[in-house]
């Protein structure tokens, strides 16, 4: 029997990649009934990387927002304590 290639992966990279092979799973219906499951099933795993990537911006987003106006508080407590 051939070995498997995730087998020869670093051990954390490998961790990566079958949760992601493991997440394409639930589209399997998807992609073993188009002519080119492999392809299909590639895309699938890009599609749930960018949905991950955008929520990770729109937090990321979230926290810039929040850290600016905190700035922009102590910047106004520190002018209200001059005058």
């Amino acid at each position: 029997m051939a070995s498997d290639w995730k087998d020869s992966l670093d051990p954390v990279f490998r961790d990566f990649v079958k949760s992601l092979i493991e997440e394409t799973k639930k589209y399997k219906d998807v992609y073993e009934n188009s002519d080119n499951p492999s392809k299909v099933q590639i895309w699938i795993a890009l599609g749930i990387l960018y949905r991950k990537l955008l929520s990770i911006e729109g937090k990321l987003s979230e926290i810039e927002s929040i850290l600016n106006n905190k700035e922009l508080k102590e910047k106004l407590e520190e002018y209200l304590k001059k005058l």
